[in-house]
């Protein structure tokens, strides 16, 4: 009867595992295998739960299995699985600190409840229907909202409180028939009590990175907002130029074939060149079928001729581009604006070029932006509305499963990214 009931317990910890971690994640690494990789943490579970050891040596190991399991099923780093099985591992045990109270008050012994029976079975469902309902509620609050891709150094407080507090839980485990109720009373309050204020920093500090997300979003939406305007702007002042442009032409195509009828080679000839030049004289605008890109591009186009640096585009891209203007703009923008900064402060003798290729292939595009720059000049500390540099650049490829390489050779600095749309 004991190992069946122990056997019961095992389960119980099984579904409540997949329960919270499927709550923090959401893409496995095998579809294929990922039953069989649970029917096996499940098997390994049962087994701990049925063999008798200390408590120290079960949370170890525990924890372990769980830390290997989490990062083998899902995708996962080791740091997030890290974190998923203390989290796992405080919860669980401080359940079963909190759930021996009603039952020790009772009159019920300890030795009575880690044993066989009635008592027994009572205690392992009533700990573990307190433990799914504090999993649905933690999950329900935090699951699947970017909690786990926090750098850890924001987490380590609250995962350090978190191995407190197991080791308080297991301590007052021991002392229960040794005091009196009061300690463990004020014992258990006391852990919560810490866990509470930890939970509460941790949720401030999550706040104000929120906050900081949030401006850096806020300034890259106004970025691209000035960008579009300037291209609309830039469209606006190309179109009266046309306009006018050929209102001239038709006075001048006139005098020409005047001038032709009549024999007068020379004269129709410089007609000829004053047209050519009108037609030179327009403003560029790029126009790649895509209006986030045509608005970063012609952007770019304008600050570089001010600043008198070549601006060479090569771009092939579908007018249904799946990508965001938000990330367009961080990768497009930051890009140019470095080449185009890193362009400005190099020596008169060398060539500004700055040579830009974007290419859509199927589902892959393609990036690469070459520029050549002074290394003294680039080491020195860059202001202004963009700011974010190739960073933000990096941790945006790396959000939507991109790559990213940089090379620096002969002075040429140049940045390759690919995209798996």
């Amino acid at each position: 009867m004991t190992l069946l009931i122990e056997a019961l317990s095992g389960v119980l910890d099984t579904f409540l595992l997949y329960l919270f971690a499927s709550g923090f994640y959401s893409k496995y690494r095998s579809t294929k295998y990922k039953g069989h990789l649970y029917l096996l943490v499940g098997i390994f579970i049962i087994v701990m739960s049925c063999i008798h050891m200390p408590g120290i040596l079960r949370i170890v190991l525990s924890w372990s299995i769980i830390s290997v399991s989490t990062y083998a099923i899902f995708e996962s780093t080791v740091r997030k699985a890290l974190l998923t099985s203390t989290a796992f591992i405080t919860l669980s045990v401080l359940v079963d600190v909190i759930c021996e109270y009603p039952f020790y008050l009772s009159g019920i012994s300890r030795t009575v409840i880690l044993g066989q029976g009635l008592a027994r079975c009572i205690f392992i469902i009533f700990a573990k229907l307190i433990n799914l309902l504090l999993i649905l509620f933690i999950v329900t609050l935090f699951g699947k909202k970017g909690l786990l891709d926090i750098p850890f150094t924001e987490l380590l407080p609250l995962t350090t409180c978190q191995l407190v507090s197991v080791f308080i839980c297991i301590v007052s485990l021991e002392l229960v028939g040794t005091v009196s109720h009061f300690l463990l009373i004020l014992l258990t309050l006391s852990i919560a009590g810490i866990l509470y204020i930890n939970i509460v920093f941790f949720v401030y500090m999550r706040s104000i990175r929120t906050n900081y997300e949030n401006e850096q979003q806020r300034r890259l939406a106004e970025q691209q907002l000035e960008t579009q305007l300037s291209y609309y702007e830039q469209m606006k002042s190309a179109n009266e130029q046309t306009r006018s442009l050929w209102h001239d032409i038709k006075k001048q195509l006139t005098a020409v074939t005047a001038l032709v009828k009549d024999s007068d080679v020379s004269q129709a000839e410089l007609y000829l060149e004053t047209i050519t030049k009108s037609f030179n004289s327009l403003s560029k605008i790029v126009d790649v079928d895509h209006p986030v890109i045509n608005a970063i591009l012609n952007d770019a186009l304008g600050k570089s001729s001010l600043a008198g640096i070549t601006l060479k585009i090569d771009v092939f891209v579908s007018p249904q581009l799946a990508l965001s203007p938000l990330v367009l703009s961080v990768i497009l923008g930051n890009t140019l604006d470095n080449a185009i900064r890193a362009c400005s402060g190099v020596s008169a003798d060398t060539p500004k070029i700055v040579s830009l290729t974007l290419r859509q292939k199927d589902s892959i595009l393609y990036y690469r932006i070459s520029n050549p720059y002074d290394p003294e000049f680039s080491s020195k500390k860059r202001e202004g509305i963009h700011g974010y540099g190739l960073k933000n650049v990096s941790s945006t490829v790396e959000q939507i499963g991109g790559t990213m390489q940089i090379n620096q050779e002969n002075n040429q600095y140049t940045v390759e990214i690919i995209l798996n749309l």
